[in-house]
């Protein structure tokens, strides 16, 4: 049973969003303290020995160590500003950015390992080296990022209500109670700040705001159990897995076997046809 709330919490956690790197502002304070921080480290620290893999003059010692945080400042601002846009990967789940960093710092291993991590312009040597210049490389690039995104998340206003509910007070103070299977009462969340609910085996997930971000609780219960008390706030079934709050819903776009609903933050969900029809009819009549 452990494992599977450690499954379930992990799986909330990695599919939430980042919220760190969605606007401008962010992404190029996120470069700028990356390429800073790289450049400090190295020069401070030298890590890895790294003043004996070169026989670098002292007067240019410095600036041969801070091209390592040059460069990081280029690869990560060009991934940032022009493949993202590009991409259309505007807004980032902790997942997305795991793997996003992965490909940012094997690209920075490449250029590394080619312009400092061999002698000779020679297939073997590239080969042998690109090991240790990728976990070096992960290593600072991992303390640089962790950084980045705490100097980010202390800059980033914190807001209160940012999606509040229009035109209806009585819902938009309301706090939505949500019991356990055996009708016990485990939290309250205002329904303005209620995103959607997924189920996940006996547990079902809430998303919601809180601050400049979204949250999440796990209930042991089912959306079956939960979705009469829940359709007077206007949060509906769209999916056998999944119910949303319908004034959350920014765009729905129809696919071969499904629709996608869209939601703040990058949020996407499903909405069965089985459901699709009594959804719309729903959320309708809430309107």
């Amino acid at each position: 049973m452990w494992f599977l709330q450690l499954f379930i919490r992990l799986k909330a956690f990695l599919y939430a969003p980042l919220g760190l790197l969605d606007t401008i502002p962010q992404r190029l304070r996120f470069v700028i303290v990356n390429g800073i921080f790289v450049i400090l480290f190295i020069n401070i620290f030298k890590p890895f020995n790294i003043d004996r893999w070169f026989d670098i003059p002292g007067r240019w010692e410095g600036l041969f160590y801070s091209s390592f945080g040059l460069i990081s400042i280029l690869v990560i601002g060009l991934s940032q500003f022009v493949v993202r846009p590009v991409t259309g990967s505007l807004h980032f789940r902790i997942l997305d950015f795991c793997f996003w960093s992965l490909g940012e710092i094997f690209v920075l291993t490449l250029i590394f390992n080619f312009l400092f991590a061999i002698d000779e312009l020679s297939i073997r040597n590239f080969r042998s080296e690109i090991g240790s210049t990728f976990r070096y490389t992960t290593l600072i690039a991992g303390l640089a990022y962790t950084f980045s995104l705490l100097i980010n998340r202390i800059f980033t206003p914190k807001k209160i209500g940012v999606y509040s509910s229009e035109g209806n007070n009585d819902q938009a103070s309301s706090l939505v109670s949500f019991n356990d299977e055996n009708g016990n009462f485990k939290f309250g969340i205002k329904v303005e700040d209620l995103l959607y609910l997924e189920a996940a085996d006996n547990y079902v997930i809430i998303y919601f705001f809180e601050l400049d971000s979204v949250q999440k609780q796990i209930l042991r219960n089912s959306l079956k159990n939960l979705e009469a008390g829940l359709k007077q706030f206007g949060i509906l079934r769209c999916h056998r897995s999944f119910m949303v709050h319908t004034e959350r819903i920014r765009q729905v776009k129809k696919e071969p076997k499904r629709y996608l609903l869209y939601l703040p933050y990058g949020l996407r969900i499903p909405a069965s046809p089985t459901f699709y029809e009594a959804f719309i009819a729903g959320s309708i009549r809430k309107r």
